[in-house]
């Protein structure tokens, strides 16, 4: 999950400056650097949560393999058009019953993130002051469902940092160097499928 400190993008959003709308930039970009690339054992779903006045939720399943690449702008027209039909209540029991591209109207970020805990998924916020992934790994190769929370292009707000570790104390350090947010996905990704090889 990315936070975006950001209000969601217009419904009829500029295909022509990305970086101006809501940093849908970098959403697409994270998209681009999963899927359909994406060769793992593990079930990846992508969430960007934009959280400034009316929050709202991008949630990313797939995109279908094709011998045509994807670009930014193809990715971001899907997101644009899955934004003219929002979903008004978060239920994450039908997630799995959703489009590739999907949006909700969440009222508020903790409602978000008391949803996720409610369903049984452990939350992990991915922070440079966290403890090592090592030393994560016997209970996240335990676990059923993990949601990893990280930043978008500027760092989470104090007020939702906040939210975060009142629901979960697990902050995650994935090294020393400082990631893009689309690497720190890809590198969470093979950091897990790497535990769940090695448990298994």
């Amino acid at each position: 999950m990315v936070v975006l400190e950001e209000q969601p993008p217009q419904q009829n959003f500029s295909l022509k400056n990305l970086p101006g709308e809501s940093k849908i930039d970098v959403v697409a970009r994270n998209i681009l650097n999963i899927y359909p690339r994406l060769d793992t054992n593990i079930s990846v779903t992508y969430y960007a949560v934009f959280t400034k006045v009316n929050a709202m939720a991008l949630q990313v399943k797939h995109l279908l393999l094709r011998d045509e690449p994807y670009d930014e702008i193809e990715i971001a027209s899907f997101i644009r058009d899955a934004l003219q039909n929002p979903i008004d209540n978060l239920q994450l029991d039908a997630l799995n019953n959703c489009e590739d591209f999907c949006w909700y109207n969440l009222g508020n970020f903790q409602l978000f993130l008391e949803e996720l805990v409610a369903k049984g998924y452990s939350i992990y916020y991915l922070h440079e002051d966290g403890k090592s992934i090592d030393g994560y790994r016997q209970e996240i190769g335990c676990a059923e469902k993990i949601s990893f929370v990280l930043g978008g292009r500027q760092d989470i707000s104090i007020e939702h940092e906040e939210m975060i570790t009142k629901l979960s104390n697990k902050k995650v350090n994935l090294g020393e160097k400082s990631y893009l947010a689309s690497s720190c996905i890809l590198k969470t990704i093979f950091e897990i499928d790497k535990i769940h090889e090695e448990t298994s």
